[in-house]
């Protein structure tokens, strides 16, 4: 995926290309320079999006478990834990420094 630069890549894509990236059970073996390569950009450009490794890791399994695993809350809770976790993710791609407005 080759991108116009990092103020056009989005949290959401970081994460979606980790997810391609790491092949069952080598989540850990991933890096963010092969990650960055896989987006076509420099690995530096990764951290406006992302803390860190370990915080895209989380993110990974969180949603490796998500569709896996299915909590007993009811409907609603479900519903505003995934608006919570958009809203994270929507916070996170505006607050980047990377100049784009919300």
């Amino acid at each position: 995926m080759r991108n116009g630069g990092v103020g056009h890549l989005l949290r959401e894509q970081v994460v979606e290309a980790a997810e391609r990236v790491a092949r069952p059970g080598e989540l850990e073996r991933m890096t963010i320079r092969s990650l960055a390569a896989e987006l076509g950009v420099s690995p530096i450009s990764l951290f406006r999006r992302v803390r860190d490794k370990d915080d895209l890791v989380e993110e990974v399994v969180d949603r490796l478990f998500a569709h896996r695993w299915r909590p007993g809350a009811d409907r609603a809770d479900r519903l505003a834990v995934e608006a919570a976790r958009r809203a994270r993710l929507q916070r996170s791609d505006c607050g980047s420094g990377a100049g784009r407005q919300c």
